[in-house]
């Protein structure tokens, strides 16, 4: 509710003739929406739009957009759409020599990648993506993608010691957002349901359902993690 009341305001103050401006509140505008799940209302930046904003300067807001509409995109089963923003990103990156537009091309392309299955080609992109930063947020992102798709090629142990990676990084943080805690979460959950259904882990359970409530409370803040997290609970359950 706040920060819906900010983007009302924030969109009274748009000055027509900027069109940072104009991307800006677009691009807060869509995350909101896209965190509650709200995808129905979710807007598109015209491509126009866009690139006018990047001739004006606003590479930040014109790149970030972009990587949060390709993980979507991603997350959606958009496979196509996502290849094309992960283009587009290697364009501006190109184009401005944007370290920020190398960050968010290499993890969309990672995220693409274990989405699709292609788990080599995902540890691959992944140990690309963490490279391409020093900042803690996205190598995170970066661990904890690399964790699952480690995991599902059931590589345990290799995928432990990501998480275990994963967790010094957010213990140095402090606080650290739901947006990359739920990557973890999500991953340390898979990483547990494998290990439980091979049999090499049976005392696990109850820390699973643990890891379980955990995840979906950390999903309920960021909408496309949910059905991967009630997925993975859901095999914690007997069958009958």
């Amino acid at each position: 509710g706040l920060s819906e009341r900010f983007l009302r305001r924030g969109r009274e103050l748009v000055r027509e003739e900027d069109p940072v401006d104009a991307v800006t509140v677009g691009l807060f505008d869509f995350v909101h929406h896209m965190l509650r799940g709200d995808w129905e209302s979710l807007r598109e930046i015209d491509p126009e739009l866009r690139a006018e904003a990047l001739r004006r300067g606003g590479l930040w807001h014109v790149v970030t957009w972009l990587g949060m509409r390709g993980k979507l995109a991603t997350y959606r089963g958009e496979f196509e759409r996502a290849e094309a923003i992960v283009e587009e990103l290697g364009e501006i990156e190109e184009h401005y020599a944007y370290g920020l537009a190398r960050e968010n091309r290499q993890g969309c392309a990672a995220f693409l990648a274990v989405e699709r299955g292609r788990l080599d080609e995902a540890v691959a992109a992944c140990d690309a993506y963490f490279e391409a930063t020093d900042e803690a947020l996205p190598r995170i992102l970066a661990l904890a993608t690399r964790a699952r798709a480690l995991a599902e090629a059931e590589r345990t142990e290799e995928a432990a010691l990501q998480l275990a990676r994963a967790r010094q990084e957010m213990d140095a943080l402090g606080i650290v957002p739901p947006f990359h805690a739920s990557s973890v979460l999500r991953s340390e959950l898979l990483l547990a349901v494998v290990r439980l259904e091979a049999g090499s882990e049976r005392r696990g359970a109850r820390r699973a359902r643990r890891l379980a409530r955990r995840a979906r409370a950390a999903a309920a803040a960021v909408a496309w993690r949910g059905p991967a997290v009630l997925g993975l609970a859901a095999r914690l359950e007997p069958q009958h």
